[in-house]
């Protein structure tokens, strides 16, 4: 019940603000993480389908202001750092954090991204083994982590063009556009 009255303050809130024509930055302007940290912005314009859904995930964290979906942390801790800032994720766009971050909403994102050859460095890795000898071919057997593409060449997002070249370059080349890699094993030095 906590949950629905807060999003109608929300609600609300925006409503009058945009009637009186004032600029919207948060629906609980210094409180939580904005306790500390004034003077950020909203990731996306307060009005916005994606802000919207952002602050309502949020309400659902105890976080009107939605910061937490994307950083962790605690919201309701506004004196001590350590206690505030307890399992936050600083960088919410670093790879290896995507699947508990942006991956929560735009899951076809983070599959593409995980999968991508600037990603994994399945080509850079390839090229500087076999230029040291071992393996012979050029066939990506390693990449940056273990990962398996079950859907194929065609990516989940993009134009028909896109994903059209997409399709031609992995029948094409075959050996950089794989379906799984291994992950580079550790040097034992």
């Amino acid at each position: 019940m906590k949950t629905f009255f807060t999003t109608i303050i929300v609600l609300f809130f925006s409503a009058y603000c945009i009637s009186q024509n004032k600029q919207v930055t948060f629906p609980a302007p210094n409180t939580g993480c904005l306790s500390c940290h004034q003077g950020i912005e909203p990731i996306r314009e307060h009005n916005s389908k994606m802000m919207q859904e952002i602050y309502a995930e949020g309400l659902k964290m105890n976080d009107p202001n939605g910061c937490v979906v994307c950083h962790y942390g605690n919201p309701s801790e506004e004196k001590i750092k350590a206690i505030a800032h307890k399992d936050m994720i600083i960088h919410p766009g670093s790879m290896w954090s995507l699947d508990r971050t942006c991956g929560k909403c735009h899951e076809d994102h983070s599959y593409n991204m995980h999968r991508n050859l600037m990603e994994t460095e399945a080509g850079k890795i390839q090229g500087g083994i076999w230029g040291w000898g071992a393996p012979d071919g050029y066939e990506s057997v390693y990449g940056n982590y273990n990962i398996v593409d079950t859907d194929g060449n065609t990516p989940r997002w993009g134009t028909t063009a896109y994903k059209e070249y997409m399709r031609r370059l992995g029948d094409e080349f075959p050996n950089i556009y794989v379906k799984s890699l291994k992950e580079l094993p550790s040097a034992n030095v």
